[in-house]
């Protein structure tokens, strides 16, 4: 840096023109100009008062004169006498005062002297004290005038050209530095507050004598210099002045320890109030406190302080102060940065900032924000690994959480609590910021994508948050790249929050980034292909766009128009959308579009519906009706117009489906869907007599009268028809017409039944209300003019049970389906209907018990045909417009086939081979997890597997030629049919249409007898109870794309929340009466051995499949969230009183329910009242308990007893000794063959453990070392036992059980199951000793010496459990991977703080339980050494799964003996301590011969124990 250099001109007024340095690009504004701050300049400032390149040239010349005294030919001037008596001293000392022929007035250093040789002469002279007194005095009363001060601040002239200052000479000197530097801030202060005149001129004045103390040589006693500045009121002075004087701190105070109080000094300046331009002055501030060196210490409070009241200061200031905090922190710091970022978002409102009166800082919102994470994104790119997990932590823990252990988490298990944090603002942008690095921390998507997964309570106030951030159009747009790609990846993944997730930023991204458009665009477009959920997403974004934005989309209007040439691969589902889309945009943009494209979508109908591929005519016949949906939906017609274009639709439509029954049913049911989603239609006569016309032909074609009485097919005898009934439906012959030469077309015609009979139904609803009669006549006009359909008997001629050919089967299958289906129609329909006389009502429940008892029969039959026939395509999915289903049976092909569709093939391309774009990226990976596999073998490869979840493994179906290949290297071929699909026999009912809650509870109050139809209706209310009354959200399959869910699990109207409840309360006492009929009946068979009848074997099994089903229906009622408490602590803190109070009385009111239908029948005494209705319930199931008949029902009682609330601690001990009754069985298949295999396995597994959480807390450990030491010990072989030494463990008894379980044998616990046990008894282990920690005991839940106790019945599970991996016929791959990742888990806890070892640390504590410790610590460090005896397996065997947990596991071993030796150490006990390398040994405790090692520590030694030690802390060390 170079010294100020000011130059005084004499001439006239003397004026003065004054050059000072820019100090380090600051530039100082000119009070008196009005010119506007730049907004782009972070420091809003006006030009320079000077010219920066004279200014150069001028430092240059100076330089070199000063060098070489012979060129200097500077004019001196002439001698001037001194004025006063402080010029005299100068003269004295060697400095005169002259002037040129220019009549400039200068200092002159006389003698030839240089400006520090007199800056050494003046300290020479000041040292005198009397001296120096008189000398200061005089200077100070010379400077009052202001014309000689600025002769002091002017560059002084010598011999060798022109010097520096007086004034910077005297700065110069020891003796006279802190006065002159005192007098030099008065002045400052005087030019900069209260000087008058001309303000431009003062500020230069003012920054001419700040000019002077920047830079000194050497500073003597920087604290008076520190005094000087900051006892004056900086604040108050002028922002120009001011400003520079705060920047030039550093360059004043160079001294460490005056530089830390300087910016001690600065962080309370900063909040204070400043009337003069506050951006500039805290900008001044952060930049003199980035450049002050200051200890970590002080860079933490200042920073705290600073973000603390970011709210407080103007938000211009923002980006300057992140930039400060991050630029502060220190390399080697662990958690700055991570305080740093929970800090802004705990007290940054980014929603709540606001602009103040007066802010100058000419920057909008955005910018700000963009500004804050541009610097957060960059700090964290060039940071490294250490700051991607603390800015990970941030994004997935809420702040004050186990800060030091997510340092070291590699995956998001490791790091999300169970209840995750909620984003703010802050972390959506934070987030988005961080996405653009490359190589971005895939747990910075998962954290996103857990909001969107997992958060669901909230979503609605996390997508206003998105949509807040994303509203900064100036951060979309500079982060425009990762939030594409971001969006792109959430829409090609498989879960359906991630899709809507993706589609929402697509679109927001489409409102807000204006610039950027057409690319956003592009990018929706690019996602309508072959992929249903991935076209469904980009549609939706067009649909809301449209609906809302479609000005912003009608300069796209061509690009969209182009998007025809992709109807090939879209579903007919998203066709119907996509045509929504373009009508409405058409529609809308009437005025502002040429007309080319006004006519294009109409002449491309016109062409579809034409065309003679079937296909194509699907597609214009939707085009035609989302053309008159929009015409309606849009309104603005008169009567006259909306008439007019809807009978010209319908005749359009009419004539050109007459050929293709397919066709014309797609028709129809998208006609029905346009009046359903039209209820405010104007009313239209031409729709009202076509549907008039349509009914007569429904009638005339598909029904018929006939009068004979006695059928010879089976299907058409009294079990299924009424004798009373003479109209039939023509089902059977119209499908057997198919296969009858001449008649194909009109028997095709049976893919029309269906979807014309809901055209007809909402016809007759829109009749209604455009009638607007809502009397009881009206109502029951409605249900007798369908009542003949539903009435008909349905004729199953055609059908040949006892045929032996293909052709023959297929149609045998076809009038089933097709029966199926059409009974599925009418029980909906018809199952609200409530007719005027209870004669009608009858009438209408044995219909439905007919068709209904047909239908089954007709599934039963279909089934067993299609397992002769081999393969058979569902012939109603056709017509329905969804993918071809093709149920693969057990039999040879059928010779029936669909009609042949031409269709292209390209030359070189296999016929289902596509190539498509490679769409998935490693960071985008959903959460891993382990899947654990029930194999007995064990193969430690599936075991372990880590399992990603598919992120759309299939995408655009684009076939690219060869020269476009080379644009995309990674591409890759899948095989895939678009068109069909196959499935096993067995889900072939999946793919009829699903029943609704009312039918279902119908048919149930109908048929509460009847075995198997009950069963089979329990079984579907219990899937629809999954529905309406979910325990927690339901996830689509993540294979399974939208549009192949089957038809039978398609989203259906049940109704709100008010009928649902009501009819679950109507079918709770028939429901009741069901499961008590099922318990009588196994209670009737307690005394029976053996069945020895076959018939009374499948009536046994029938009966056990009724009251499994029975039972699950009550778990799912007890379970689901409006009756059951909430299953999360953060759903319970957000549950309201009022939603808490209705929950309660919900609950009790079906529990009274259940228990009026038990006091009915008998089930249960009537004590008056006196008793809860839940506990009488529990009660009631207690005693069913004992009549179990099979293990699935065993596992669904204990699931129901899970879900009863306040269980009295009487009761959960008899349900858990019921639960130890299932495990004693040996339960049966159904062909009386002891149960085995992966269903035993997972039911005793879940028996297990709901007995140990049925157990009192206090005695679950118990409980555990009971079952290992006294029922799968059973399993260890006695010369095994010795060996291992299991047998050396102490016995175990449970109080609390009897001599009936203490002697009884577990059929249950075998080697088959004992990988399952294991599983659960080491999981259980863990989870109980998660709540043993001294805070149990700090909240007086749990006392001393009952925590001791239970961590030496933990120590003991432990040691037991991991001994027994040395048990060879009874380890496998899984045991050891359950070992080695269980007993890592109980290591860290048994040393993490407050656990155990914390009982030791206190000298009371340990006098009381050190004996004790010793024993329990043996015992633990037994198991661990076993436990470090499966690196020797996993090396030797190379399994590679257990490979990868050895790190861990060593780690847990050496935490853990560093904090045994930790507490002995405290103890003063550290000689009962020893170390010692083990020798190697494998699983069987054989010493290993080869080099191998295995570093183990010891707590313990030969002889000297822990009691040794309180022996030895008494009386002396022991050596």
């Amino acid at each position: 840096r170079k010294a100020a250099v000011c130059k005084m001109t004499n001439s006239g007024n003397d004026d003065l023109n004054i050059d000072f340095d820019d100090f380090d690009d600051v530039v100082a504004p000119d009070p008196d100009s009005s010119k506007p701050a730049d907004p782009g300049d972070s420091f809003a400032t006006d030009e320079s008062v000077l010219n920066e390149k004279e200014f150069r040239r001028a430092l240059d010349r100076f330089y070199v004169q000063t060098q070489n005294a012979d060129i200097c030919n500077a004019p001196i001037g002439e001698r001037i006498e001194p004025e006063s008596d402080f010029q005299k001293i100068l003269e004295e000392i060697g400095m005169q005062r002259r002037v040129d022929d220019g009549g400039k007035i200068s200092t002159y250093i006389a003698d030839g002297i240089t400006h520090n040789t007199f800056a050494r002469n003046l300290d020479a002279y000041l040292e005198d004290t009397e001296k120096r007194e008189i000398f200061l005095h005089s200077f100070e009363a010379d400077i009052e005038d202001d014309d000689k001060t600025l002769l002091y601040l002017s560059p002084s002239v010598s011999e060798r050209g022109p010097a520096d200052t007086l004034f910077r000479a005297l700065l110069l000197t020891k003796n006279a530095q802190a006065a002159v530097f005192e007098m030099v801030m008065k002045k400052a202060e005087y030019f900069a507050k209260d000087a008058q005149g001309d303000k431009g001129s003062n500020d230069r004045l003012a920054l001419a004598c700040i000019a002077q103390i920047r830079y000194l040589d050497v500073v003597y006693d920087p604290k008076p210099l520190f005094n000087s500045i900051f006892d004056r009121e900086l604040e108050e002075w002028r922002c120009m002045a001011r400003d520079v004087v705060i920047q030039s701190l550093p360059e004043i105070l160079p001294n460490i320890s005056t530089q830390q109080d300087a910016a001690d000094n600065l962080r309370q300046m900063f909040l204070k109030t400043v009337n003069d331009n506050p951006y500039t002055f805290r900008i001044s501030i952060l930049r003199a406190l980035t450049v002050l060196r200051t200890d970590a210490e002080m860079s933490d409070k200042i920073r705290g302080e600073l973000i603390r009241n970011v709210m407080t200061i103007e938000p211009g200031v923002l980006p300057e102060l992140v930039t400060y905090c991050l630029s502060t922190i220190q390399k080697d710091d662990k958690s700055s940065f991570r305080n740093v970022l929970c800090g802004l978002r705990g007290n940054l409102k980014i929603e709540k900032l606001k602009f103040r009166r007066g802010d100058n800082s000419k920057k909008t919102l955005g910018n700000i924000v963009t500004k804050i994470f541009v610097a957060i994104s960059k700090k964290t790119k060039f940071g490294g690994t250490r700051l991607w997990k603390q800015v990970c932590t941030v994004l997935h823990v809420d702040e004050g959480w186990g800060h030091e252990d997510n340092e070291r988490a590699e995956s998001v298990d490791d790091i999300l609590p169970k209840d995750a944090k909620e984003f703010e603002l802050f972390d959506v942008l934070l987030s988005f910021a961080l996405m653009d690095i490359e190589n971005c921390d895939r747990l910075v998507f998962a954290a996103f994508k857990h909001q969107l997964l997992s958060i669901r309570h909230r979503i609605d106030e996390f997508k206003e948050i998105i949509s807040t951030a994303i509203a900064f159009k100036e951060f979309s747009t500079r982060f425009l790249d990762a939030i594409l790609s971001f969006s792109q990846h959430l829409i090609w993944s498989s879960e359906a929050h991630l899709i809507s997730g993706g589609a929402f930023l697509l679109e927001k991204l489409f409102v807000s980034v204006e610039k950027h458009r057409e690319r956003i665009l592009n990018q929706i477009t690019a996602h309508l292909n072959d992929i249903d959920s991935e076209a469904t997403a980009a549609l939706s974004i067009l649909q809301n766009l449209v609906q809302k934005h479609a000005d912003m989309l009608i300069p796209f209007i061509e690009r969209l128009h182009g998007t025809f040439n992709l109807l090939s691969l879209l579903s007919t589902e998203n066709i119907r959308r996509l045509f929504h889309v373009l009508v409405v945009l058409q529609m809308t943009s009437a005025e502002n579009v040429d007309a080319q494209y006004q006519d294009e979508f109409k002449l491309r109908i016109d062409a579809m519906l034409s065309s003679p591929c079937a296909r194509e005519n699907t597609w214009g016949v939707i085009g035609l009706l989302m053309r008159l949906h929009a015409y309606i939906a849009l309104g603005g017609h008169t009567e006259e117009e909306l008439e007019l274009t809807v009978s010209q639709t319908l005749a359009t439509l009419d004539l050109k489906t007459r050929a293709n029954s397919n066709v014309r049913a797609i028709f129809y049911s998208n006609l029905a869907r346009l009046l359903d989603e039209n209820p405010r239609m104007p009313r239209s006569e031409a729709m009202l007599e076509w549907s008039e016309i349509l009914r007569q032909e429904f009638r005339e074609v598909f029904f018929e009268k006939r009068n004979e009485e006695i059928s010879s097919n089976r299907l058409e005898d009294d079990r299924y028809t009424r004798v009373e009934c003479k109209e039939w439906l023509r089902l059977g012959e119209i499908v057997s017409e198919q296969l009858t030469e001449g008649s194909i077309t009109k028997g095709l015609r049976i893919g029309e039944l269906l979807p014309l009979f809901e055209l007809l139904r909402a016809f007759a609803r829109q009749k209604r209300r455009w009638e607007g009669d809502d009397t009881q006549e009206a109502y029951i006009n409605h249900w007798t003019r369908f009542l003949f359909a539903f009435e008909a008997n349905i004729s199953m001629k055609g059908v040949d049970l006892e045929a032996r050919e293909n052709e023959r089967r297929a149609i045998n299958c076809d009038i089933f389906c097709y029966a199926i289906q059409w009974i599925r129609l009418l029980l909906n329909t018809f199952a609200d209907c409530e007719l005027p006389t209870a004669a009608d009502n009858q009438l209408v429940g044995d219909v439905m018990r007919k068709k209904f008892a047909l239908m089954l029969e007709c599934q039963k039959s279909l089934i067993y045909t299609i397992k002769k026939v081999g393969e058979y395509p569902l012939p109603h999915m056709e017509s329905s417009g969804r993918k071809e289903v093709i149920i693969h049976g057990e039999g040879g092909q059928i010779l029936k086939k669909t009609p042949p569709t031409k269709r292209p093939v390209d030359v070189g391309t296999e016929e289902n081979d596509v190539v498509t774009v490679h769409d998935a990226d490693v960071i985008l990976n959903d959460e891993e997890q382990n899947m654990e596999q029930e194999d007995e073998a064990g193969d430690a490869g599936k075991e372990n597997a880590k399992v990603d979840a598919d992120i759309g493994n299939t995408k655009a179906a684009i076939k690219l030629q060869p020269n476009e290949m080379a644009e995309h290297p990674t591409i890759r071929k899948r095989k895939s049919d678009c068109k069909r699909k196959l499935v096993d026999v067995n889900r072939v009912l999946s793919y009829f249409s699903p029943f609704r809650l009312v039918t279902v509870i119908r048919l149930i109050q109908l048929l509460p007898k009847k075995r198997k139809q009950t069963t089979f209706l329990l079984e579907n209310l219990q899937k629809i109870l999954e529905v309406v009354l979910p325990k927690k959200e339901k996830k689509v399959a993540p294979w399974m794309a939208y549009s192949e869910i089957p038809l039978g699990d398609m989203p259906v109207d049940h109704g709100d929340s008010k009928l649902v409840w009501r009819l679950i309360s109507s079918v709770l006492p028939v429901l009741f009466s069901i499961l008590d009929g099922s318990v009588q009946y196994f209670r009737s068979l307690m005394d029976t051995s053996t069945l020895d009848d076959r018939l009374k074997r499948d009536y046994f099994h029938q009966m056990a499949a009724l009251l499994r089903a029975s039972l699950c229906v009550l778990k799912d009622i007890f379970k689901c969230r409006e009756v059951a408490k909430p299953q999360s602590s953060r759903d319970e803190a957000c549950e309201t009183e009022k939603s808490k109070r209705a929950r309660f009385e919900r609950r009790k009111y079906v529990m009274e329910l259940i228990e009026k239908a038990m006091l009915d029948v008998d089930a249960v005494r009537d004590i008056g009242g006196e008793e809860d209705a839940e506990i009488s319930v529990l009660n009631y199931l207690i005693k069913v308990a004992d009549v179990i008949p099979s293990l699935d029902c065993a596992v669904e009682l204990l699931d129901v007893f899970s879900a009863m609330e306040g269980v009295p601690d009487g009761q959960r001990l008899q349900i858990a000794r019921a639960a130890l009754s299932f495990l004693r069985k040996e339960w049966l298949d159904e062909g009386g063959n002891p149960l085995k295999g992966a269903d035993l396995n997972r039911a005793v597994a879940m028996i297990l453990y709901l007995y140990i959480r049925l157990r009192r807390e206090s005695k679950r450990l118990l409980a555990i070392q009971w079952i290992i030491t006294n029922k799968v010990a059973e399993l260890v072989p006695d010369e095994e036992r010795r060996r291992s030494k299991i047998s050396h463990m102490e016995e175990c008894i449970d109080s609390e059980l009897g001599t009936e379980e203490e002697h009884a044998h577990f059929c249950c616990f075998t080697k088959g199951t004992f990988s399952s046990v294991y599983k659960v008894l080491f999981h259980s282990l863990n989870e109980t000793v998660k709540t043993l920690s001294m805070n149990a005991i700090e909240r007086s839940t749990l006392k001393l010496d009952e925590f001791f106790l239970q961590w030496k019945q933990a120590a003991s599970c432990f040691c037991l459990l991991t001994l027994m991996i040395r048990i060879k016929d009874l380890r496998n791959s899984s045991v050891l991977l359950c070992a080695a990742r269980e007993g890592r888990i109980f290591l860290h806890s048994f040393s993490s703080k407050s656990s155990f070892l914390h009982l030791l640390t206190a000298e009371k504590r340990f006098a009381k339980y050190a004996a004790g410790a010793n024993s329990v610590m043996k015992t633990v460090q037994i198991g661990n050494r076993s436990l470090q005896n499966i690196s020797v397996y996993a090396k030797t065997s190379k399994c590679i799964v257990l490979l990868k947990l050895l790190p861990e596991l060593r780690a847990a071993s050496e935490m853990f003996i560093r904090a045994v030796h930790s507490v002995m150490i405290g103890v003063d006990c550290d000689d009962a301590f020893q170390i010692g390398l083990l020798k190697s040994r494998n699983l069987d405790g054989e010493e290993m011969k080869g080099p191998e090692e295995s570093l183990s520590d010891e707590e313990e030694g030969k002889s000297s124990d822990v009691d040794d030690a309180k022996e030895n802390k008494r009386g002396g060390s022991q050596n």
